[in-house]
């Protein structure tokens, strides 16, 4: 194979580790592994959320199976992560207003008509502030799986 995707998915694995030797295992040499994983991101798919990763993290994962990693990215900024988990919460709080037919329900169009807004800001605040990494919602993370003549020049 050349190329395997791993998209949102290691979090829900109760054995990551397996996944990426699997990869390994099915990747020719030079061929790419691509991985995103969330990282400030709410709870999901619960009870089968299992973990979270830094960039860091993922990267010495993917060296121990074997991947040379050419690049890790973080998904948005802080700005626009702040903004997501803003309207996440916003969202999740009006489906728990619907299930129990508060008298709160009268605030849903203005719930609703703010979500966008929010998104939309914090996207523009991600433009205007410096650029920082500490706060993403996920990493994308490519690999090479190295070959066996690579691995002997890299590590002797």
């Amino acid at each position: 194979m050349d190329t395997v995707l791993l998209l949102d998915v290691l979090e829900h694995l109760p054995q990551p580790e397996q996944a990426l030797a699997e990869a390994s295992r099915v990747l020719r040499p030079g061929g790419n592994c691509l991985i995103h994983v969330p990282f400030l991101y709410p709870l999901h798919d619960e009870p089968h959320d299992y973990q979270r990763w830094t960039g860091h993290g993922l990267e010495r994962m993917l060296t121990r199976h074997g991947f040379q990693v050419t690049e890790t990215t973080p998904s948005t900024n802080p700005a626009e992560t702040g903004a997501s988990l803003f309207c996440i919460a916003l969202a999740k709080g009006l489906l728990d207003v619907l299930r129990r037919k508060s008298p709160i329900l009268l605030l849903a169009p203005l719930i609703l008509a703010c979500i966008p807004a929010i998104n939309i800001g914090g996207w523009l605040l991600g433009k205007l502030l410096p650029s920082s990494t500490i706060m993403p919602s996920g990493y994308l993370c490519l690999g090479r799986k190295i070959s066996e003549q690579d691995e002997t020049r890299i590590h002797g």
